[in-house]
């Protein structure tokens, strides 16, 4: 059994994000709902129609054992119905390869030549019968002419378009060239010029260039910074570092040596070195955090006790503007977060 992944957003016509929309799955040229599923193991369906995330997200899996691997799929957004999605993602079949021609048939041996006539016997006395003649000998049969070559087998078909889905195979389809540049592992996990690994979804070995990059879910840009010692990580928490070099959660009010906030809702993330300790500080964009009280949007933050974020005043922001970690946003209400346990954070934007 194996499930595929479908994800997309929902805009309206000027470009922006919309969020609570119903969005129903049929089969195809049907009002017949299909079965779908929150997540890869998921045991039992979830509702359909489902509804868009604050981000404008919708993303489901079908079964290909559930649902015939051949079937397409209508999605209902809003009035607007998109016709023949093809979540499995099969190829169109190869042609079949040109038949080889027949062989030429051989040529027909020459015929033997016909032998002498016997003399006749001397007359009065009975002649001797004369002697046979001797028999001609057999022609040679002519050479079996060649078979044909046998033409060569159709391609697989391929997909030719994979805008707008997560592209997932477990086995290289028929047809494919088995090369070291891309390998993609029984779990999915893909390597370009590299083998796969099961620490990252995509292992790159090599520089990666795009005109653009969009992100599906997570937020923030992080920068994994060197600790040189053991220490407890919360992600949400301010980090300082000493005269001496040792790193700790921030203990004060308007802090010397502010770091920035450790965490785990970054998107993309430079520097990490394996085997060592480090923290994922996030430098752009928007996180979770610890902070003291709700504030309005804007409200200019700094380090406070235990490593949370309060309110700087209007003194410290002229005087201190270095130690504005980040300005406050709004109270994350869910209990989880793309699966993160909130902790009653909240998201601030990172200066």
């Amino acid at each position: 059994m194996a499930r595929h992944h479908f994800m997309s957003r929902v805009r309206d016509d000027v470009g922006d994000v919309v969020d609570s929309v119903s969005v129903y799955v049929y089969f195809a040229g049907t009002t017949s709902a299909a079965p779908i599923y929150a997540s890869e193991d998921a045991v039992v369906t979830t509702a359909n129609p489902m509804t868009t995330n604050e981000l404008g997200y919708f993303q489901f899996y079908v079964d290909d054992v559930e649902i015939n691997p051949s079937t397409k799929f209508d999605i209902l957004i809003e009035g607007t119905t998109y016709e023949d999605i093809d979540i499995f993602r099969k190829g169109t079949a190869g042609t079949s390869g040109t038949s080889g021609s027949s062989g030429t048939s051989g040529s027909s041996g020459t015929s033997g030549t016909s032998g002498s006539s016997g003399t006749s016997g001397s007359s009065g006395t009975s002649g001797s019968s004369g002697t046979s003649g001797t028999s001609g000998s057999s022609g040679t049969s002519g050479s079996s002419g060649t078979s044909g070559i046998n033409g060569t087998s159709g391609t697989s078909g391929l997909p030719t378009s994979v805008e707008g889905y997560t592209l997932r195979y477990s086995i290289a389809p028929s047809g494919w060239v088995e090369t070291s540049y891309l390998q993609i592992d029984s779990a999915g996990y893909v390597g370009i010029n590299t083998t796969p690994t099961s620490a990252y979804r995509l292992n790159v070995g090599g520089d990666i260039m795009a005109t653009k990059v969009y992100n599906a879910v997570w937020n923030d840009y992080a920068d994994w910074f060197d600790v040189g010692h053991g220490i407890e990580i919360v992600p949400g928490k301010v980090y300082v570092l000493s005269k001496n070099g040792t790193v700790f959660q921030s203990s004060q009010y308007n802090q010397k040596g502010i770091i920035g906030i450790v965490s785990d809702t970054y998107g993309n993330s430079v520097g990490i070195k394996e085997g060592q300790i480090q923290l994922p500080i996030s430098i752009a964009g928007y996180v979770l955090a610890y902070v003291e009280e709700e504030y309005e949007p804007g409200t200019p933050l700094t380090s406070y006790k235990k490593g949370s974020l309060i309110k700087m005043n209007r003194r410290d922001v002229i005087l201190y503007p270095e130690r504005i970690i980040a300005t406050y946003l709004r109270k994350e209400k869910s209990v989880l977060w793309n699966n993160i346990e909130v902790k009653n954070r909240h998201w601030v934007k990172v200066k």
